[in-house]
C-alpha cells in the first residue's frame, strides 16, 4: 500500500488489498502524478476502484495530463478532496502531519477507457454522490432535538459550532474548558445526548476532562467526540485512549461532522428545540435546499475536483468586479472554503472574519506573552488556535504556517527555529489582516480585480498591472495559479510564445520554474513581479 512499512499496517496481502479498496471507496479522491514530455504534471480527480485491482479516474481533454497518460506509468495518491502531504518527506513517522490526507500510494500503467467504460464511470460517480447526499440528510434528521454540550475555549469556534448545531435543530450548552464541562455534567442537573470536546484548552484540557467524566458510572455510555485541529500522528489514538469515541477535525467539514455525530448521538424524546433567531437559516430538512444536493450530482462530483475535472470549460475562473463580490477586499483567503464551513451563511462568515481580525491581528504580541507564560504548553496552544481559526475562514496559508509553528513548539525544536517559523506566520498573516481591515472598512486599499480564491498571501492584481497584448491570458494564468490548477502549465507555454517584452519573458521563465516544482504560490508571485 505504501513503500515505507512505517506508514502501513502489518497485514496479509489479501487483507491489505481489502483495506486499500475500502479506503478508496471511503475517500474517493486522488492526486495523479506523471512525468510527461512537457515536464511533471498533476491532476486531482475523483477515484473509483473496480474490484479487480484497477482504479478509474477521468480527465478533461484540456487537462495537461490528458494527452500523455495513455500507456504511461503514473502515481496515484489517495488523499481525499482537500490535499496531500507526502510521508516520504519525513524521516520520522511520528512527525508526519495527518490533516486532510491518507498515505496511500498506487503506481501503475494507465490505459484509456472506452466509451462504455466512461459512461459507467460517470454513472457510478453520480450514484455515489446521491448516496452521500442521502446519508447527510439522514444524519441531520437523526440529530434533530439532541442536547449537546460543546466544550470549547475559543469564542470564534464557539460561535461557529453553536450556529451550525442550532441550525440543525439541536440545543447547545457551552463550557469554556474541561473543568466547566465536568462541573456542568456533575453539578448542573442537565442531561445531554452527547459532548463535543476540544482537546487543547487552558485550566483543564479535553483529555483530562474526558478521563474525569468516564470515572463516573452514569457517564460510561455518554458519547464524547473530540473536536480538534491537532495534526500529529497518534492524536486519534490519544483521543480513544482518553475515553472519547470518535474525532471531528478542524477546520470543520460540515457534512463529515454531522455524519460522525449521528453515528454516536441518539437524542431522547424531549420538548422541541427553541425557535431560531431570524438571521439563522432554517434547519435542513426534506423540503429545504438540501434537496438540491441530489440535483446535478454528477456536476457536483466534477466540481469537487481541483484539477483534472471532467469539464474544463466549467472550471475556467471568472474575473468578477468588486461590486459583485462582497468579499473582494479579502487577501489570502479562500472564500469558497470559508463559506462552506458556515454552510454558506454569509452573515455568520462575516462575523467570523471580523472576529478573526480582532483576535489574531495581535498574534505576535500574544505569542510572545505565551512564551513567557509559566505554562510551557501555552505557545503551542496559541499556534493551535491560530491554525484552527485560520482554517475556519479559509486562510489556508496562515493555517499551514501556524501548523508548522505548533509542531515546532510541541516537539521542542530549537528557539531559533521556532522564531523563524513565527516570522513566517507573521509574514503570511499580515496581508490577511490588512485585507480583513479593508473588508471591515477600517482602511482603504486600491480597488482590485478579483481573480477567484487563493491559498497564497497575494489574492488580487490591480488594473494597472494588466498591460500588453496578452493581458487577458495573463489574468487567466494568475487565476489558475491561485487555484493551483495544473492547466496553468499549458497556458503558460502559450503566454511565453506571445510575450514580446524581454523582461516579461524572463519573468515568465521564473514562473515556469516554480510551476515545474508545483510551487504555485511562488509562481503567482513571480508572475506579478514580471508584470511590474
Amino acid at each position: 500500500m505504501h513503500p515505507n512499512a512505517a506508514f502501513r499496517p502489518d497485514l496479509a496481502p489479501a487483507d491489505e488489498r481489502a483495506l486499500l479498496e475500502a479506503l478508496i471507496d471511503e475517500i474517493g479522491f486522488a492526486t495523479i502524478f506523471a512525468a510527461t514530455p512537457d515536464g511533471p504534471r498533476v491532476a486531482h480527480v475523483p477515484l473509483l476502484q473496480t474490484g479487480d485491482g484497477a482504479v478509474q479516474f477521468h480527465l478533461a481533454r484540456g487537462n495537461a495530463l490528458a494527452r500523455h497518460l495513455d500507456g504511461m506509468t503514473a502515481l496515484a495518491l489517495v488523499n481525499g478532496p482537500d490535499g496531500y502531504i507526502s510521508p516520504r518527506w519525513y524521516d520520522d513517522a511520528a512527525q508526519v502531519p495527518t490533516w486532510n490526507y491518507v498515505a496511500v500510494e498506487l503506481e501503475g500503467r494507465v490505459r484509456r477507457m472506452d466509451a462504455d467504460g466512461l459512461l459507467g464511470h460517470l454513472e457510478v460517480l453520480t450514484t455515489r454522490q446521491e448516496a452521500r447526499a442521502d446519508d447527510y440528510a439522514d444524519a441531520l434528521d437523526k440529530l434533530k432535538g439532541a442536547r449537546v454540550l460543546l466544550v470549547e475555549d475559543n469564542d470564534m469556534n464557539q460561535e461557529l459550532a453553536m450556529e451550525l448545531l442550532s441550525q440543525a435543530g439541536m440545543t447547545v450548552v457551552v463550557a469554556n474548558n474541561g473543568q466547566e464541562a465536568v462541573d456542568i455534567l456533575t453539578k448542573g442537573g442537565q442531561q445531554f445526548d452527547g459532548v463535543l470536546m476540544d482537546c487543547q484548552m487552558p485550566v483543564m484540557d479535553g483529555y483530562t476532562a474526558t478521563r474525569e467524566i468516564r470515572k463516573l458510572a452514569q457517564f460510561k455510555d455518554l458519547p464524547i467526540i473530540a473536536m480538534t485541529a491537532n495534526a500529529m500522528a497518534g492524536d486519534k489514538e490519544k483521543v480513544i485512549e482518553a475515553g472519547m469515541w470518535d474525532h471531528i477535525s478542524k477546520p470543520l467539514n460540515v457534512q463529515a461532522m454531522f455524519n460522525t455525530m449521528a453515528k454516536w448521538i441518539k437524542p431522547v424524546a424531549r420538548p422541541a428545540a427553541p425557535v431560531l433567531s431570524a438571521d439563522v437559516p432554517a434547519p435542513v430538512n426534506a423540503t429545504s435546499p438540501l434537496a438540491g444536493l441530489k440535483k446535478n450530482v454528477a456536476e457536483k462530483a466534477i466540481q469537487k475536483s481541483d484539477e483534472g475535472q471532467f469539464d474544463s470549460l466549467n472550471k475556467a475562473p471568472k474575473v468578477q468586479s468588486t461590486a459583485a463580490d462582497p468579499f473582494a477586499a479579502l487577501v489570502g483567503i479562500d472564500v469558497k472554503a470559508g463559506l462552506a464551513t458556515t454552510m454558506d451563511n454569509p452573515k455568520l462568515y462575516t462575523r467570523l472574519l471580523n472576529k478573526f481580525k480582532d483576535t489574531q491581528s495581535r498574534f505576535a504580541e500574544l505569542f510572545e506573552q505565551a512564551l513567557a507564560d509559566a505554562d510551557s504548553s501555552a505557545p503551542a496552544r496559541m499556534a493551535h488556535t491560530l491554525k484552527g481559526t485560520a482554517g475556519n475562514i479559509g486562510a489556508k496559508g496562515v493555517q499551514a504556517a501556524a501548523a508548522e509553528l505548533e509542531h515546532a513548539c510541541l516537539t521542542g525544536e530549537p528557539v531559533d527555529r521556532q522564531q523563524a517559523l513565527l516570522q513566517n506566520v507573521l509574514r503570511v498573516l499580515a496581508p490577511v489582516v490588512q485585507g480583513l481591515r479593508a473588508f471591515a472598512g477600517e482602511v482603504s486599499l486600491p480597488v482590485p480585480v478579483s481573480v477567484g480564491t487563493a491559498d497564497s498571501p497575494v489574492a488580487s492584481i490591480t488594473p494597472a498591472q494588466t498591460t500588453g497584448p496578452a493581458s487577458a491570458d495573463l489574468d487567466r494564468l494568475a487565476a489558475l495559479l491561485q487555484d493551483s490548477d495544473a492547466e496553468a502549465m499549458d497556458l503558460l507555454d502559450a503566454v511565453m510564445e506571445q510575450a514580446n517584452d524581454a523582461a516579461l519573458r524572463d519573468g515568465l521563465r521564473r514562473v515556469a520554474r516554480a510551476v515545474e516544482n508545483f510551487d504555485f504560490d511562488a509562481a503567482l508571485l513571480a508572475l506579478q513581479q514580471a508584470r511590474g
